[in-house]
Order: C-alpha cells, then sequence, then structure tokens
C-alpha cells in the first residue's frame, strides 16, 4: 500500500499543573529511579508540556490493563524525565546494531534534540498528527511505540540537523539505518515540515 503524508500546523496546550500530576501518576518512580547523569531538556519543561503528561496518563492506564508491559513501559516511557529522553531512547534503541551501541546513539540523539528545541515541537505536532488523523491511533504513547513512520521521520530530523551541521557521515548512517529498520529512505539532506503522518510509511 502507497504511504500517505498529512500534515498539520496544530498547536499544543499548556498544563501548569504538569509536575504534580506526573508525581501522583508514578510516585515510586521518584524513588526507584537512579539517574547517573542528567540532561537538560530545552524545549520540553515538565510543568508545560502537555502531551507528555498525556503520555504518562496513558502508560499508566495501558499498564493497569495490561501488567505484562509494565517493564517495557517504564524502560520506553515511565522511566524518563521528558519527552527527548525518552525519543532519544526508543531511537537508539532500534537503530542499534550489534557494533553500533544503543548507549553510543542515545549519547548522539539526546545531544541533537537539546541543542535544536524545534524539533522537539514537531514531534509533538506529528504525534497530534497521528493521534487526531489516523483511525488506527490509539494514543500518544500507541504512536510513539509503534508507529515506524512516526520513529522514521524523527530520525529524520536528527539526521537532517547532522547534515546542516556539515556531520554527514554521521548523518548517512542514520539515514541508512532508518533504511534498515523502517524501510523508509529519506535523504538527510531534505527538508520537512511538522503535523507530518508517515501512513503506514514501508517504501518511502
Amino acid at each position: 500500500m502507497a504511504p500517505c503524508i498529512y500534515t498539520s500546523n496544530t498547536h499544543l496546550s499548556q498544563d501548569d499543573n504538569s509536575r504534580s500530576r506526573y508525581m501522583n501518576l508514578f510516585p515510586d518512580r521518584i524513588q526507584r529511579t537512579h539517574i547517573t547523569k542528567t540532561y537538560n531538556s530545552n524545549s520540553l519543561d515538565g510543568e508545560d508540556d502537555d502531551v507528555w503528561v498525556k503520555m504518562l496518563e496513558e502508560a499508566k492506564s495501558d499498564v493497569e490493563q495490561e501488567p505484562i508491559l509494565s517493564n517495557y513501559y517504564y524502560s520506553s516511557i515511565t522511566s524518563h524525565r521528558s519527552l527527548d529522553t525518552a525519543l532519544a531512547n526508543i531511537l537508539s534503541v532500534k537503530l542499534s546494531t550489534l557494533t553500533l551501541q544503543s548507549n553510543t546513539l542515545f549519547e548522539l540523539f539526546i545531544g541533537v534534540l537539546q541543542e535544536s528545541p524545534e524539533i522537539m515541537e514537531s514531534v509533538k505536532r506529528d504525534l497530534l498528527a497521528a493521534k487526531e488523523r489516523d483511525p488506527a491511533c490509539l494514543s500518544y504513547v500507541h504512536c510513539f511505540l509503534s508507529f515506524k513512520g512516526f520513529l522514521a521521520c524523527q530520525s529524520h530530523r536528527i539526521a537532517h540537523k547532522l547534515w546542516s551541521q556539515d556531520r554527514k557521515i554521521l548523518a548517512s548512517l542514520i539515514q541508512n539505518r532508518v533504511s534498515e529498520a523502517f524501510a523508509v529512505d529519506i535523504h538527510p539532506g531534505a527538508k520537512i515540515g511538522d503535523g507530518i503522518l508517515l501512513d503506514h510509511a514501508t517504501g518511502w
């Protein structure tokens, strides 16, 4: 099936109580999580990122419904302090190989995301586009964890940033891994907008 692209300029609302809501949702995580390195989130302050708060709420609901997913959701969503670290984590896991380790990719990805708040704004708009426009999308978490078109698009945003910084070898490497992992091949020099939905994605 041929992939389709949808774009949107949807803007996000803010939630001033998100930090306290997170603590209420996952009080045990605050005690149990050990952070070996602290990352500053430029684009996502925990107090105003409504999409991230909704993802945490969805994760809690999903785990209550399917407890078998507890460890997976913890490592992918609830153990992270913000959307950018969760995104860097899932992309590094998906794109890693035996010789290109996930921790190496994580350091690269989180560095790019932290210095590029505009990327994280585009990530949120892509999540909104999937949630609002794709009938198959059950939730933000569903898109974040399972939609390879979404993951390929965010990988491309990182690759494009590296390309624009003349780090073309790394950018091309990411392009190659995205093609292998997600069957989506976008040249890292290509400029894309936001609010993008790559429906089905395969072969794009």
